[in-house]
């Protein structure tokens, strides 16, 4: 059998067959398009998580009252939603009949990098339901507990997958691999269009990070000192309050470098928002302090 291997060719051809029925070995579809199965299971459990697909033994196959419903143009708009259109200088490769028939492929992509996440499977599927129903989830990553987290999409970004959504009214992304647990509230949030459209246009991998605006309280006793220092930094002062003290915003895209600055003034100094950066700070200020006990 010849082999295909582009990833475009191979979940194009696998999804034709779906759904005309065929039921899906994961060895002869190894054989076939010269790939691992643990990739295969990638393709059934992340890549095709949202198509009614169904396991008996060692077959999968699409439920049967889905049979013949995905016409071209359907699966070439599946595609799309998953983002390999943009592989190409066109999106109508299957309609003309150019990534689904058995001629040697014009198209050849070689070592497509995609993170391994399998170890994190349950809550993707997780996020996939979240997702799909508009809840709120309350999330602990990397150590850090956010709450009232809004998931809009799973997005795959040079390799790496990230959950992005919306937290304090700011549009943030995590990475998959860091998140240990989630909890899905009974809370629905209000779909905005907008955050849709940004996260299609931006990236999110850690170098195009889009920049995160901090509130801080800055105390009194230490107002003028701190102005002087970081007279430099990209921070407009919000408001001087009766007390003395300065509440200041920051724009940053490296949170870490922000932290260690302010860790240097506290407890003179305190975060405002956003609570996750907030949080961040406490549990590392936390960390030390048992470390030295």
């Amino acid at each position: 059998m010849k082999n295909h291997d582009t990833l475009a060719r191979r979940l194009a051809i696998i999804l034709t067959r779906l759904n005309t029925g065929e039921k899906m070995h994961l060895k002869e579809l190894s054989n076939e398009f010269n790939v691992s199965e643990r990739t295969l299971q990638r393709d059934f459990n992340e890549r095709f998580a949202y198509l009614p697909i169904q396991r008996h033994g060692i077959y999968y196959f699409l439920d049967p009252k889905f049979l013949g419903r995905q016409t071209n143009n359907q699966i070439s708009l599946l595609l799309s939603n998953m983002g390999i259109n943009t592989f190409f200088s066109g999106n109508s490769y299957l309609s003309n009949g150019i990534l689904n028939n058995k001629d040697i492929p014009a198209f050849l992509f070689k070592n497509p990098i995609i993170e391994n996440i399998s170890s994190h499977s349950l809550i993707f599927d997780d996020l996939i339901i979240s997702i799909k129903l508009k809840k709120d989830i309350i999330i602990n990553c990397d150590g850090i507990i956010i709450t009232n987290f809004q998931p809009y999409r799973l997005v795959n970004d040079c390799g790496l997958w990230y959950l992005v959504g919306v937290h304090d009214n700011l549009i943030i992304s995590l990475r998959i691999s860091k998140i240990t647990k989630i909890i899905q509230s009974n809370n629905k949030y209000n779909y905005d269009q907008s955050v849709d459209e940004y996260i299609s246009t931006h990236n999110f991998n850690p170098e195009s990070f889009s920049l995160i605006e901090c509130s801080i309280l800055v105390k009194s006793n230490i107002s003028e000192e701190f102005l002087t220092e970081n007279s430099n930094d990209d921070f407009n002062l919000l408001k001087k309050l009766e007390s003395g003290d300065l509440i200041i915003n920051f724009k940053t895209n490296k949170i870490r470098q922000f932290l260690r600055k302010i860790k240097a003034w506290v407890p003179d100094i305190e975060v405002i928002s956003p609570c996750w950066v907030k949080q961040r700070l406490d549990a590392e200020l936390k960390e030390y302090l048992n470390s030295i006990h």
